[in-house]
């Protein structure tokens, strides 16, 4: 890159970054303007008190004010046909109007949600920034011995595949946020979470930095590190600050089946001592109880407790990952724990309010102990309990039976054949003993028949997806928004980059169930509203892609665009959270 930059020279870099500066604004500014062109606006008019009707009518047609309603006293709503800045200034400057509101009164302009013009500038400002800076950065890649460098390595071109990704995702970025300031919100929803252009600017500066850049590799330095890092008490302190702050970043969103759960709670629990079903029948048992204790001690409510819980099991969840990140990759586990975190479906973790999230976290302590089962550690029994028991949390984890039935092919294969069988017999009675307790706590066995596993009794259809292009368009803004590293399985597929390990098939397995589930099972409450349903489905997908995607030579020699992709992916993720805190 250096040799690159060297023999484009600063002037005619300078020139080349003001001249694509220039045209990427006024690109983006023309994109804006497409999107959202000028259109009518609401203004509020206050008029003097002495001004008769038939004057006011005169001014109202004077002025195009058209669709007038009194709001009160003196003040008049109007919709304003065409805001230019001439018409503003003439309503606000004439001296029958005493005040004005959603008005700019010093620019005579609308109020910048309404001034498309205004956005429209605004968006170019940071279109033309990175769009410069992006083409400056692929022009000295070019022009230096990066292609010569990346020859050396095992997949030649291959580096600046993940680099045009990366520019891919930076672009859609900041596209979806033009988008969602011009009201198309639902159409972008995947990908229009950085609120703040200031986050853009800082994402778009940190993308160019890492792929101009030439980086050494903190592979020593982490490795010097693991010792301390494979330490209980180090895992334990990092994964205690982690539920801080799920905690100090819980969520304010709550959807519907949120809503309800106060009702349901007060009419059942009076009865039978908790709310159960048998989609969700440990997960809503130990809500209900921890309910029925943290309401009684310290007043809290139903929302309250289920967000002490879903942080709680935050905790628990990123000791689990680390420790999980840390067997399967020894040497580079630091780099996968971050990287599987910057991920959408992270806010699980953050205090959300549904059936989901214990669950999530025996899954992953399911997953962890697969890999110890695979690496010769551990019995295939300690996998099936703990599969076992995030069944019987939620329902869900039962699409991950497949993947449970490769460890008991993979144990036959070493001729664990008693493990197997085993392993098997506890999956068998745990579900039955669960059933079973419940069944004589007030929830029959014979209820099980109106689960969402037997589709409510109603046959499959009422569960099944009903194929439309709306519905799958907003299926695929939430994937990208929950496990936006499932991308890279099309340059780790071209170039054969996934080994046929015992742990990478066990990973496939899961997440070509797990998309199955997402791409067939119905959002009964919305895709958006019900994204916490498709969430544990990214965790299979997200570790089967960082850890290979960290095993590419090239891309340890020459890692700015994973770090570009990990910053992006974070920022994005990380400001879906702040969002729903702040709400």
């Amino acid at each position: 890159m250096l040799t690159g930059l060297k023999k484009l020279g600063l002037l005619r870099g300078g020139v080349v970054l003001l001249i694509s500066f220039l045209a990427m604004t006024a690109a983006t500014r023309a994109l804006s303007l497409w999107l959202d062109p000028p259109h009518p606006i609401t203004v509020h008019v206050r008029w003097r008190a002495d001004l008769d009707v038939f004057r006011r009518g005169a001014l109202e047609q004077q002025l195009n004010l058209v669709l007038g309603q009194r709001m009160e006293g003196n003040t008049w709503r109007y919709t304003l046909g065409k805001p230019t800045t001439e018409a503003i200034q003439a309503i606000v400057q004439h001296p029958n109007a005493e005040d004005t509101a959603h008005l700019d009164r010093d620019r005579f302009r609308p109020e910048f949600s309404e001034d498309s013009a205004a956005r429209a500038r605004y968006f170019g400002w940071i279109g033309g920034g990175a769009g410069g800076l992006a083409l400056l950065v692929g022009l000295v890649w070019l022009l230096g011995d990066a292609r010569s460098r990346i020859a050396a390595a095992i997949a030649p071109g291959e580096v600046r595949v993940y680099g045009v990704m990366a520019a891919v995702m930076l672009c859609a970025y900041v596209g979806a946020a033009i988008a969602r300031f011009a009201g198309h919100s639902e159409k972008v929803f995947g990908f229009a979470q950085i609120r703040s252009p200031g986050w853009l600017l800082v994402s778009a500066a940190i993308v160019g930095v890492m792929m101009l850049g030439r980086h050494a590799s903190a592979e020593g330095r982490l490795r010097r590190g693991l010792p301390w890092l494979r330490g209980l008490p180090a895992r334990l302190l990092l994964s205690l600050g982690a539920g801080a702050t799920c905690w100090a970043l819980r969520t304010h969103f709550v959807n519907s089946d949120g809503q309800g759960f106060a009702t349901k709670f007060m009419a059942d629990i009076p009865r039978r001592g908790s709310h159960v079903t048998h989609d969700e029948m440990w997960e809503l048992w130990i809500h209900s109880k921890f309910w029925i204790f943290t309401n009684l001690r310290f007043g809290w409510s139903v929302e309250e407790s289920y967000a002490v819980l879903s942080c709680a099991a935050g905790a628990v969840f990123v000791f689990l990952l680390l420790t999980y990140c840390l067997d399967v990759m020894p040497s580079r586990g630091v780099s996968m724990f971050a990287l599987c975190l910057a991920a959408g479906y992270v806010q699980l973790l953050f205090g959300d309010v549904e059936n989901y999230t214990l669950m999530t976290m025996w899954v992953m302590a399911y997953f962890a102990a697969a890999a110890k089962f695979l690496e010769g550690s551990w019995s295939v029994v300690w996998a099936s309990i703990l599969l076992a028991i995030a069944l019987t949390f939620h329902l869900e984890a039962g699409f991950l039976l497949p993947s449970l039935a490769f460890l008991f092919w993979s144990a036959l294969t070493r001729g664990q054949w008693r493990s197997a069988i085993g392993g098997s017999l506890v999956v068998g009675l745990i579900s039955a003993g669960t059933l079973w307790f419940f069944h004589t706590h007030g929830l029959p066995i014979t209820d099980i028949w109106g689960s969402h596993a037997f589709a409510r009794g109603q046959g499959y259809g009422v569960v099944i997806v009903q194929p439309s292009r709306e519905y799958y368009a907003q299926l695929t803004n939430l994937v990208f928004l929950l496990m936006p590293a499932w991308m890279l399985l099309v340059p780790l597929v071209a170039y054969r980059r996934i080994r046929f390990d015992a742990i990478n098939l066990h990973l496939l397995v899961a997440t070509v169930v797990m998309g199955v589930f997402v791409l067939v099972w119905r959002a009964s409450l919305g895709v958006y509203n019900d994204w916490n349903l498709f969430a544990m489905a990214a965790i299979p997908v997200t570790l089967l892609v960082w850890r290979n995607v960290l095993m590419v030579d090239c891309l340890r020699q020459h890692p700015g665009p994973l770090v570009a992709l990990y910053v992006l992916f974070l920022v994005h993720s990380g400001s879906w959270i702040v969002a729903n805190h702040n709400l």
